[in-house]
């Protein structure tokens, strides 16, 4: 029943559907009485299982409205009148909600992020605006996002100081220094520090976060052989880690790999090393110079070849 749960922020789309200065005191009115309807329309389904119909039409529903909800936002919403409101944080936070709770599609978030950064014009808006996403994002644990939008954000011009909540988008961005790799290892903590990885033997080091029973993954792992000469060649030390859930998956998948150095993230997605290393999703490549610092975020192998 948890999904039930989130439509009562969708249902909260009413205080932004009307996003007009003059109206959204009235629209806050209605929402205690959207919130009993809500309630009570929960009672009635928590008999139901998620295969039943009532329950899909409900969630189909939900659905519905939380597009109409996120596309408002991003292409009528004025936002200068918002960021005067008391609503800002809501609002924000419902939004945000939308994708990660019920559309669970970042692609969707991306591209109405990119656009509502292209609508605002005023930088101290814009810096708020990105700065109450980030935090929302990150309350929901959903930080591989914030990472997924933070091109965006940087390139944008439109933040002159990454600072508190902000400082999440220039985290594991390429120029800064690598965070050091956490490892719990049979229930003993060790650290792999980023300016050791190379060590004395290589120039570079590729990180590759990955799962075993991901597609891209997968296709990837099948074409390193192509590329792991060249790599052993300009001396590149490969890492991979690992958020398999199951550990045995994560044995077999990884004992045919070509290198040595590949551990599991117990936590997966939600893992300390996924989190420092701010990963959208799998696989994600990371490449480290001999000091630690990042030097590119690569899409695809061949690409680490094209750095000095």
């Amino acid at each position: 029943m948890k999904k039930i749960f989130v439509t009562v922020f969708l249902l909260g789309i009413f205080l932004v559907v009307k996003a007009q200065s003059e109206k959204l005191d009235a629209v806050s009115k209605k929402q205690d009485q959207i919130i009993t309807d809500f309630t009570s329309a929960k009672e009635k389904l928590k008999g139901l299982s998620e295969n039943d119909a009532s329950y899909s039409l409900f969630k189909q529903e939900a659905e519905k409205k939380a597009k109409d909800f996120t596309t408002y936002v991003a292409t009528e919403l004025d936002w200068s009148t918002l960021y005067t409101s008391e609503y800002w944080s809501r609002v924000i936070n419902l939004w945000t909600e939308a994708y990660t709770q019920v559309l669970k599609n970042p692609y969707l978030f991306l591209e109405h992020f990119t656009k509502i950064t292209e609508k605002i014009k005023d930088k101290n808006v814009y810096s708020a605006f990105a700065k109450e996403t980030a935090y929302s994002l990150i309350q929901q644990e959903k930080e591989h996002l914030v990472s997924f939008i933070s091109p965006i954000v940087t390139g944008s011009g439109k933040v002159d100081h990454y600072e508190g909540v902000l400082q999440a988008y220039i985290k594991a961005a390429v120029g800064t220094q690598a965070p050091d790799i956490i490892l719990n290892e049979n229930g003993k903590t060790s650290v792999l520090k980023s300016s050791e990885l190379a060590g004395s033997q290589y120039n570079k080091t590729l990180l590759i976060f990955y799962l075993s029973e991901c597609g891209p993954c997968a296709e990837m792992m099948r074409q390193m052989p192509n590329y792991y000469p060249e790599i052993e060649k300009r001396k590149i030390r490969i890492i991979a880690i690992s958020g398999d859930a199951n550990e045995n998956t994560f044995r077999e998948y990884s004992k045919g790999f070509l290198w040595k150095d590949t551990y599991l993230e117990p936590q997966g997605m939600k893992g300390i090393n996924f989190k420092n290393y701010a990963v959208p999703g799998t696989p994600t490549l990371v490449l480290i110079d001999k000091q630690g610092k990042i030097v590119l975020r690569p899409d695809e192998l061949p690409e680490i070849f094209k750095t000095d």
